[in-house]
This record gives structure tokens, sequence and C-alpha cells, in this order.
């Protein structure tokens, strides 16, 4: 969901989620404040929407997909498949006129990453891409060096003691 914050337009319209599991009732429970409208996806397993979220969320089976793919401007896969979920063959079903995001959390892939080479306008983010971003947000190098010469000096005898001893010397009281 950060990646979602850092990354999206405020307020994106509508968003799609496919998967019921753990993290798809995740997804859809901290990606609601962030869209006017969730459109979810189940297969066998039909989820409970919280009396909270049902004014922003809207459930569907699987087979209903092709027909809310359209004004998707954010969609997330988090289920359990064997093959991909999204494939060259839903690219007819987007709106090919804007920006979409996909972010793919299936192992394995939920979405065929061939989709994004037939439609230019679709960014498909899997786990690898926000393992990426995340270390790169996570990373603030003028904390990093400030913290490792904290620690430098706080330990600094210590050091001195154990180089002395590798270089052959007596350790120093």
């Amino acid at each position: 969901i950060s990646y979602l914050k850092d990354q999206l337009p405020a307020k994106t319209a509508k968003a799609v989620v496919i998967g019921t599991g753990i993290i798809g009732n995740s997804v859809v429970e901290k990606l609601a404040p962030l869209v006017e409208k969730i459109s979810w996806f189940y297969h066998r397993n039909r989820p409970t929407v919280s009396d909270k979220l049902k004014r922003k969320v809207k459930l569907f089976n699987l087979n209903q997909l092709k027909d809310q793919l359209f004004s998707a401007d954010l969609l997330i896969t988090a289920a359990s498949a064997e093959a991909p979920l999204i494939h060259r063959g839903h690219a007819p079903f987007f709106d090919q006129t804007r920006e979409i995001t996909a972010v793919d959390l299936g192992i394995p892939r939920n979405i065929d990453p061939e989709v994004a080479k037939v439609m230019p306008n679709l960014k498909v983010v899997d786990l690898d891409d926000l393992k990426h971003w995340h270390r790169r947000e996570l990373v603030d190098m003028a904390h990093l060096f400030e913290l490792s010469n904290k620690i430098v000096k706080n330990h600094q005898e210590m050091y001195e003691k154990i180089l002395f001893n590798f270089q052959g010397g007596n350790q120093r009281q």
C-alpha cells in the first residue's frame, strides 16, 4: 500500500482486486481509503465485506472480470492460481487510452508479463519490483553514515584492541 500511496495519483477512481485470501482481504481494507470504488473478485470463496466498506466495495465472481476491467485505474492480484489470471486475451477489455497500474502479488505470477507488451499504457509491478522500490525507499544515506559513525565511535576502543591482536601485539589493558 505504501507503494500505491507513493506512485498513484490522488484518489484513483476505481480499483480491481483479485484474491480473497489473507493478502486480498488486507489489500481491500487498506486500499479503500485511497480509491473511490473497489471491484473485488473471488473464485470459490466469496468474502464478507465489512459494514464500513460496503459503500466502496462490490463483490464479483471471477467470471465477471472482463466486464469490470475497462473502468479500472488500478489492478491488484493476490490470488492462488497455477497460471496467470490476466493475460494477453484480457487486453481488449482494458481502457487503452489511459495509464493503468497493475500490481501482481501472486506467487506464481497472476499477471502474464506479455500483457504489458501489447498494452503500452499498462504498468505491471511484481513482487521483485516492489522489493527493489522498498529498498530504495528505506535507504537514507545521510542517516546511514551518521549511524555507522556513531557505532564506530562507541566501539572504537574494542576495534583497536581486536586490530592490535590480529597484528600480533599483546592486548592492551
